[in-house]
């Protein structure tokens, strides 16, 4: 049985050696939504009629385009995940939303309380502490320097969380055999005690059969 907060916590450590490892693709793909926030809520009042509107649709799709690709590079790198296809990775997730309900709408509790540390609070501290010719500035710069930050890492998060659910779904054999395809080295060695135990059994009989004779 997986707790909600283990399963974030896995999730989590995960998201961040993800994050890390192609941190140039997130930061890339993150800066248009990063700019187009920016260049909104500092000279919103000044863009031509529909342009805000155009620039939130861009974002939309970045953002989505980089969920996409976040989901592929997870298939190519994860074999368990890349031979249970997509119908399987949907049953698994089924599955364990179904034996562990509790866990599963934890995470939920884990993103609002995330939501608020990042968004909510800083909000509030901007509004109560920063004067008003300064305010939209430094809203503007929090909620562009969140972009490649923060919001990335929350999408990857949420990949991760159905991952580690899938995971925790598969059957144990599967995680072995999983684990021993990601091993080769390990397999090799199997592979060459197995040649060993087989030379020395050969090696014995003969051994016997001279000794008898």
């Amino acid at each position: 049985m997986l707790s909600g907060l283990a399963l974030a916590g896995r999730a989590a450590g995960w998201g961040v050696r993800f994050y890390l490892r192609h941190i140039w693709l997130v930061a890339g793909l993150s800066a248009i939504p990063a700019v187009q926030r920016f260049v909104v809520i500092r000279f919103g009042g000044e863009l031509p009629e529909g342009l805000s509107a155009g620039t939130e649709v861009l974002t939309a799709v970045v953002r989505l385009l980089l969920v996409v690709l976040i989901v592929r590079l997870v298939a190519r790198d994860d074999p368990g995940l890349r031979d249970l296809g997509a119908r399987g990775v949907w049953e698994r997730f089924g599955e364990f939303v179904h034996r562990e309900r509790a866990a599963f709408l934890t995470q939920f509790a884990v993103l609002g309380a995330a939501f608020v540390v990042f968004d909510t609070l800083p909000t509030a501290a901007i509004t109560a502490w920063v004067p008003d010719p300064q305010a939209e500035l430094v809203m503007a710069v929090l909620v562009a320097a969140k972009n490649p930050t923060v919001i990335a890492f929350t999408l990857i998060w949420m990949v991760a969380v159905v991952r580690a659910m899938v995971h925790a779904a598969m059957p144990a054999d599967g995680a072995s055999a999983g684990a021993a395809s990601l091993d080769p080295s390990g397999a090799t060695a199997q592979a060459s005690a197995r040649s060993d135990g087989g030379a020395s059994t050969v090696g014995d009989i003969q051994n016997n059969g001279r000794r008898t004779q």
